[in-house]
């Protein structure tokens, strides 16, 4: 995202804090493999009148759905168009209006048409089709919005936002800490003998009151009989059982690998509903959980947007595990090889999207 921005000609560095500063300009955009700079950047760039410039993603991120966002903006006014390697954008003025979007296949679309809405010629009136999914991001978007002075309405069918209205960002604007991350910790507490604390470096780590849907793993945990604390700093989980439970993860997708994970050391089956949508992530986490958990001796089946899984009937032989260039896998995969050393996992490298640190706080916890 922030070389997004600077190759769009704003100054945008750091770590924590971000600081960005200057404006939006024409260039080159380069995404690579991330999903929500590519969905949030075209938005962005073809609601800004004067730019001219491309929007680039990988082979990988390319196979991922973009059309809907695309059919919405071009609905809109925006010049878009396929070039070669990604798409050529025009940048110009929205109309807004009366919009009507799928929201089964990512909030990221509906977030990303809500952000630039301010700036279109007419209020917007976003209607949701669909059986919405990750419904939890968005309204972690809109608090934004509203930390910088915008405001989203939420009507019957879904949101309005008036045109014309400023953002007045903050000197210092407070993101969420990161909770995706901190699940794969609270799973590694719950599967070796080592109690595991995650804590926030400016100690805001509140999961109980956080937007954030991932924070919502921890009631999960507890649910199965792990041992969760809450200390004066973050968060504390510590090995005791884990029961098989049922649950509807729609609103959690990027945690249904590390529950999976979970399932396998349970006493009792698991079952995981709500997930169709996960085909459409970095990778088909449903196939991919279900062939590489298969791979290790695991009874696992998928039927109609709900996951079955079955315990562990005896500890894997060694086995090697693809994460399908995923993430999310890989991170849900190194917590399984953590309490089962003999099982290898391939690409680790692909951590980089999102956790870059990842094994290295892995190899120092265990």
């Amino acid at each position: 995202m922030l070389t997004g921005l600077a190759a769009c000609g704003m100054d945008a560095c750091g770590d924590s804090p971000i600081t960005l500063s200057g404006a939006l300009r024409s260039g080159s955009v380069e995404v690579q493999d991330a999903g929500t700079a590519y969905r949030f950047l075209l938005a962005r760039v073809a609601s800004e009148p004067g730019f001219v410039g491309d929007v680039i993603p990988s082979a990988q991120l390319s196979r991922r759905p973009i059309q809907l966002l695309i059919a919405a903006l071009q609905a809109q006014g925006a010049y878009i168009r396929a070039a070669e390697d990604g798409f050529y954008v025009e940048g110009t003025r929205l109309s807004g209006g009366i919009l009507s979007v799928d929201a089964g296949i990512s909030s990221q679309f509906i977030s990303a048409l809500l952000m630039v809405a301010p700036s279109y010629r007419q209020d917007l009136h976003l209607r949701l089709t669909g059986k919405a999914v990750s419904l939890p991001y968005i309204a972690m978007t809109i608090a934004l919005m509203k930390q910088c002075g915008v405001v989203v309405d939420e009507v019957e069918d879904g949101f309005v936002v008036a045109s014309g209205q400023s953002y007045l960002v903050p000197d210092v604007l407070w993101a969420e800490p990161d909770y995706s991350s901190a699940a794969y910790f609270w799973a590694l507490g719950a599967l070796i003998p080592c109690t595991v604390e995650t804590t926030s470096q400016r100690g805001r780590f509140l999961p109980s009151s956080s937007l954030h849907p991932d924070a919502g793993f921890l009631a999960l945990m507890a649910a199965m009989g792990a041992e969760v604390h809450k200390t004066s700093q973050g968060i504390m989980v510590t090995k005791k059982y884990l029961a098989g439970i049922n649950v509807d993860m729609g609103s959690m997708p990027d945690q249904v690998p590390t529950l999976a994970v979970l399932a396998l050391c349970a006493s009792c089956p698991t079952v995981i509903r709500g997930i169709a949508h996960l085909r459409h992530k970095e990778s088909d986490r449903i196939e991919a959980l279900v062939t590489e958990l298969s791979a290790l001796g695991a009874d696992i089946s998928y039927t109609r947007g709900t996951l079955k899984i079955h315990p562990l009937a005896a500890v894997p032989a060694p086995t090697l595990l693809h994460v399908h260039n995923d993430h999310r896998l890989a991170m849900a995969f190194g917590v399984l090889a953590a309490r089962y050393p003999q099982i290898s996992i391939d690409n680790r490298e692909c951590v980089q999207k999102s956790y870059p640190g990842f094994w290295r706080e892995m190899n120092r916890i265990h």
